[in-house]
């Protein structure tokens, strides 16, 4: 799926090759979270078609399939994925911003992910929580 440069890529240490950081490359270090992250990221694409459709057909269904999705994504999946994977998404990130491996298009989609990932774990998800804990019940 993904044209990765590994063969070119070394691990910073071989106490962090014992731990599973094989590579800079976050996509890989990440592995399963990855994955699901892409369905995070799929699950608010579909929120976003519910939201457009939802305004030109005025069905209840399309109004309860959106309102749960909403509350599915937002207290199931991004609180639990982002604080869940908090060291591992980090370390991940932080290793792949201290790489100078940027040969293929999925390199370069990497490193960018990694920047990405470092503003969501250090401002959106801080973010998050203080909303949770000052909205009113």
């Amino acid at each position: 799926m993904f044209d990765i440069s590994s063969s070119e890529d070394q691990p910073f240490s071989p106490v962090l090759e014992e731990m599973g950081y094989e590579t800079h490359n976050v996509l890989l270090n990440m592995g399963s979270l990855y994955v699901y992250f892409s369905l995070f990221t799929s699950g608010l694409v579909l929120m976003g078609i519910l939201k457009i459709v939802k305004s030109f057909v005025p069905l209840s269904i399309i109004d309860k399939l959106y309102l749960k999705l909403k509350d599915t994504i937002f207290w199931g999946s991004f609180l639990i994925l982002f604080t869940e994977g908090y060291l591992e998404i980090l370390i991940s990130a932080y290793l792949n911003t201290l790489s100078s491996v940027n040969y293929t298009s999925s390199d370069e989609f990497s490193f960018v992910m990694s920047y990405l990932l470092i503003v969501i774990q250090v401002f959106v998800l801080p973010a998050a929580y203080i909303y949770m804990l000052t909205r009113p019940s």
